[in-house]
């Protein structure tokens, strides 16, 4: 995740974040169904 391994390592400012860009076909439905999808694409990413 990019923070250092080091003593007083906590106070380590910014915003360390793994990111994963995805593609989405959103066509409409309820946010379970965004969830659902979104899952399900990350999963196959892996």
């Amino acid at each position: 995740n990019g923070r250092l391994e080091e003593t007083d390592g906590e106070r380590v400012l910014g915003l360390f974040l793994d990111t994963l860009p995805l593609r989405l076909q959103l066509t409409g439905g309820t946010w379970l169904d965004l969830v659902r999808q979104v899952f399900a694409t990350e999963r196959d990413s892996l």
